[in-house]
């Protein structure tokens, strides 16, 4: 590249490429337009991106400091884009993507983190989600069908069969909904059971939630759709309503479901072990049973090739670092009255707690970190270069205490 040699010429960062490091000692660089990935562990490279990124030099440096940087990584990066060579009388601008941790609640100061709460408003606009459990289902006719299905509540919003008869009250229900209206919740999530019919006065139930000016979407298994839609149907109080189905190996698959067209309906079908994979009838759903890890590892493993075929922007990149979207903002509230955050098994309020308040229910997880920030930083993937790359933390490394579900191995890149 032939450039003036009346100006001046610099080097400048490209505002496109991501940089994490790693002890300084390991680097990824990720192109977010071209996904182009490269580990260095290059001692030259990794200072000079460093130098870069510092703020008296804001991505831009004089071209000689490259007769102290020499290396294969260097011209890799120059050959890429990540660093470009310009020429200019003045030095160039540029903007460099830069997370803004003005309101980071994990910077803390002297007062800790009870000061870094006061910075970020209303809890109450945290909570973007609820999963609601009316009730708990009892089946002793089919031990594994309720193991399989109990395991599978733990890892998605489907029915819940339990020992436990608990079911939540309208009054419970309704000190629930009260307190998610000042939240950025715009549908609610209601997991029905079989039963429900049995506990709640379907009429009541339904005028409960007309009273109330959100969207309800409403998850149940197959076998209990026609009946839960016939009940409602017979009310005449319209709700803005939507379902999820649910079926797994033990749904009555010969029969034909009818879904009303009135409604929005989605169906999915849980799979336990990959024969249930060849049978499938409608968007999988893996449940982790602790008995199937060849089929998580066929089919569920997170490979390079997956991060090297999708484009990530930066948004993604930033929000990785700092929380988990597959939880973040979301609670689950069980038939018992506890509320969790989404993801957890501790309990961080109840709903028969006289003072009880979404509040604290936000403060609480907010303190004790235990799904809405649980980053792969946080975890044994912390020293891996691609921790913000790859998708969050799932619920099913939560729930198997397997925090890596992937066939990465970057010592061997």
């Amino acid at each position: 590249m032939m450039l003036d040699s009346q100006h001046t010429k610099w080097l400048m960062m490209s505002p496109n490429v991501f940089i994490d490091i790693i002890d300084d000692s390991l680097m990824l660089l990720y192109n977010t337009h071209g996904g182009i990935i490269k580990i260095s562990r290059d001692e030259k490279l990794i200072n000079l991106i460093k130098m870069l990124y510092a703020h008296i030099n804001l991505g831009v440096v004089k071209y000689e400091i490259l007769d102290k940087y020499n290396s294969h990584d260097i011209d890799w990066a120059l050959k890429n884009g990540v660093i470009s060579i310009e020429e200019s009388d003045v030095k160039p601008i540029i903007y460099l993507p830069i997370l803004n941790l003005q309101k980071d609640i994990n910077k803390f100061n002297d007062n800790g983190i009870e000061s870094r709460l006061q910075l970020i408003g209303s809890k109450l606009k945290y909570i973007s989600g609820a999963f609601i459990r009316l009730s708990n289902m009892r089946d002793k006719s089919n031990s594994l069908l309720r193991r399989l299905r109990s395991i599978a509540a733990t890892q998605h919003p489907c029915p819940s069969y339990e020992d436990s008869a608990a079911s939540l009250t309208l009054d419970q229900l309704r000190i629930i909904i009260d307190n998610l209206k000042l939240t950025s919740v715009a549908t609610i999530d209601i997991i029905f059971s079989g039963n429900c019919l049995e506990r709640y006065s379907c009429e009541e139930l339904v005028g409960l939630l007309s009273k109330y000016n959100f969207a309800y979407r409403v998850h149940l298994y197959s076998e209990d759709y026609e009946a839960i839609v016939t009940s409602i149907n017979k009310i005449d109080i319209k709700l803005n309503l939507s379902f999820i189905v649910y079926q797994d190996r033990f749904s009555i698959n010969d029969k034909s479901y009818i879904f009303n067209s009135a409604y929005h309906c989605e169906q999915k079908y849980l799979v336990y072990n990959e024969q249930d994979i060849m049978s499938n009838k409608g968007d999988s759903l893996p449940v982790w049973t602790g008995n199937n890890q060849e089929m998580f590892s066929k089919y569920v493993y997170t490979e390079l090739s997956d991060l090297e075929e999708s484009k990530i922007n930066f948004n993604t990149l930033f929000r990785n670092q700092k929380l988990n979207s597959n939880f973040f903002g979301l609670i689950d509230i069980a038939p018992d009255g506890n509320v969790y955050a989404h993801g957890s098994k501790q309990s961080i309020g109840n709903v028969n707690d006289k003072e009880f308040s979404l509040v604290d229910v936000v403060i609480n997880e907010f303190k004790e970190n235990r799904t809405w920030r649980l980053t792969r930083d946080c975890t044994k993937c912390k020293l891996c270069p691609f921790r913000f790359v790859c998708p969050p933390v799932s619920i099913f490394e939560i729930q198997s205490n397997q925090i890596k579900m992937c066939h990465i191995n970057y010592n061997e890149l």
